[in-house]
């Protein structure tokens, strides 16, 4: 045997020696698991017995650990409790882009939009409440889109005002202000 394989043989084995004492160190600190109390193996019976019962958070105050499963009260009700209700959503789509929706109780909120090619969103209601919207903005209209529930999903509509080009008006619904009185000489 050369000096270099007997130097592999020594470590390989100190780090077997390592590992073996690394793992009985976790699973004495551990403490559960495949042993008992008191770091004793748990026999057949041990096992058997445990299995037998249930586990303690689903054990009525009344039952003591020696009565049998069956003992229990079978008056408890099959079903899973409630869980809290889901959104429901719905979307519109408009040659202005596109508004996602949903209703959570009686409350709307706008989960996303996406405008469409030549449009930009020029203000946003997200909600939650009553009603919400988007307007979207090209150079010559701009379309709102409103949301609202009705019978628990959403319900949408739209209010356009065309600009002639651009300018003109009051703007009501935020994001920025008109392009100032009378109209522009930017086309139409």
């Amino acid at each position: 045997m050369t000096k270099r394989t007997a130097l592999m043989s020594a470590m390989l084995l100190a780090g077997l020696a390592v590992a073996v004492i690394g793992a009985t160190a976790a699973l004495r600190f551990a403490g559960g698991g495949a042993f008992g109390p008191g770091g004793q193996p748990l026999t057949p019976a041990d096992v058997q017995r445990s299995l037998a019962q249930p586990p303690a958070a689903q054990q009525s105050p009344a039952a003591s650990p020696t009565q049998p499963a069956t003992a229990r009260p079978t008056h408890r009700p099959t079903r899973p409790p409630a869980s809290p209700p889901a959104p429901v959503p719905g979307s519109f789509t408009t040659t202005a882009g596109t508004v996602y929706a949903s209703c959570l109780s009686g409350q709307v909120r706008l989960t996303s939009w996406s405008p469409a090619p030549g449009y930009m969103i020029d203000g946003y209601s997200r909600g939650p409440g009553t009603s919400a919207w988007v307007k979207f903005k090209s150079s010559s209209t701009e379309l709102i889109v409103t949301a609202a529930c009705a019978g628990g999903q959403p319900r949408f509509g739209t209010a356009s005002d065309i600009r002639g080009g651009g300018g003109g008006g009051e703007d009501r619904h935020g994001g920025g202000g008109g392009g100032g009185p009378g109209p522009s000489g930017g086309g139409g």
